[in-house]
């Protein structure tokens, strides 16, 4: 599976850091996801065909088979489960130098860098 990072923060339950400072942005669409996932804790179409999505719920159910009442649970509560547990396992850090229009502009393009994260100034800003 293409998606390692959310099965093992939300099957595995392993806490996770994804570390991006802004020289690793090559493409704007990179904030475009990292925005999402801050806002909501996902990324829309990450999950876009069938057998991902089953291969998901499978290892859902596998991992949580001897959780009591978890047999009883639908599709839907099974994938808010993973949802749930990739929220509080998946930590972002995002390392971006506030020198330049780049700056500025991105987080105009992408309010949640600003309202969804805590900043932390290591000098004084400009």
């Amino acid at each position: 599976m293409r998606n390692k990072l959310f099965l093992n923060c939300g099957v595995e339950q392993k806490q996770t850091v994804f570390l991006l400072n802004d020289t690793q942005i090559i493409m704007e669409s990179f904030l475009e996801d990292i925005n999402n996932v801050l806002n909501n804790g996902e990324i829309p179409n990450l999950y876009s065909a069938a057998e991902d999505i089953n291969n998901v719920m499978e290892a859902m159910r596998e991992e949580n088979k001897n959780v009591p009442g978890y047999k009883n649970f639908g599709d839907n509560d099974i994938w808010q489960d993973f949802l749930t547990k990739c929220k509080s396992n998946v930590h972002i850090i995002l390392a971006m130098s506030p020198i330049g229009d780049d700056f500025k502009r991105r987080l105009r393009m992408f309010p949640s860098l600003v309202n969804c994260c805590a900043i932390d100034y290591f000098l004084p800003w400009p």
